[in-house]
């Protein structure tokens, strides 16, 4: 084992909180180093397979049950790790030349599979909503601290988060405005909802309106 498996081997056993990622960033250092290396690595970039990455959480969950309890057990780790480095990919990416990042963005956001995120990002709210509802847990912290964060990252990118906010408002308010027109019965529904949490709520609907006095004067 190298001298980085090692150490990461040792702050495993011992409980620290430096593992294989510590390890990891130190051996990219050297390996990148190698023009070799960075061509396998450009090989192997090109040929990511979305249409396989099912079957690949298939396998890795079902395939020895053992190995399912481990991936369960390690997920908040993993989840805060992709976290993290989504964070410092943010942070890197101010690095770059403008033109570079905004090219990028082009082509990331022509090819994104927008069904496919809708998908995802709906079955992470049912899976929430099922917590929240099996628990009756109120997420406020959690919340607030999200929303600081979000605040935080966009002022330290020179946005307000209330500028951030005007063109997907205007965005969805169009198209708000056509379902309206075109789902009257869906739209009662909705209401109907949204009266009943707020009937839940009363705190959130003070909080409402107080903000709705402030800004009027």
């Amino acid at each position: 084992m190298s001298r980085d498996g090692n150490t990461a081997a040792r702050s495993v056993e011992s409980g620290e909180t430096r593992g294989w990622l510590n390890a990891g960033a130190r051996v990219i250092r050297v390996l990148l180093s190698d023009p070799k290396v960075r061509s396998d690595i450009d090989t192997v970039a090109r040929h990511v397979d979305p249409d396989e990455a099912p079957e690949l959480v298939r396998s890795a969950l079902w395939t020895d049950t053992g190995v399912t309890a481990t991936v369960i057990s390690v997920a908040p780790n993993v989840l805060n790790a992709a976290i993290e480095t989504a964070r410092e990919l943010g942070i890197q990416t101010r690095r770059l030349p403008p033109a570079l990042v905004n090219a990028t963005a082009d082509q990331l956001l022509s090819k994104i599979r927008y069904r496919q995120l809708g998908l995802a990002t709906g079955q992470g709210l049912a899976m929430l909503i099922a917590w929240l509802r099996a628990r009756r847990a109120q997420p406020n912290d959690a919340w607030t601290q999200w929303a600081q964060g979000v605040s935080e990252a966009l002022r330290e990118a020179g946005i307000e988060p209330s500028e951030a906010m005007d063109l997907p408002l205007e965005t969805v308010a169009a198209r708000l405005e056509r379902v309206v027109r075109e789902n009257p019965a869906g739209v009662e529904r909705a209401t109907a909802v949204i009266r009943r949490v707020m009937d839940r709520h009363p705190d959130l609907v003070a909080a409402l309106r107080g903000n709705q006095v402030e800004e009027e004067q």
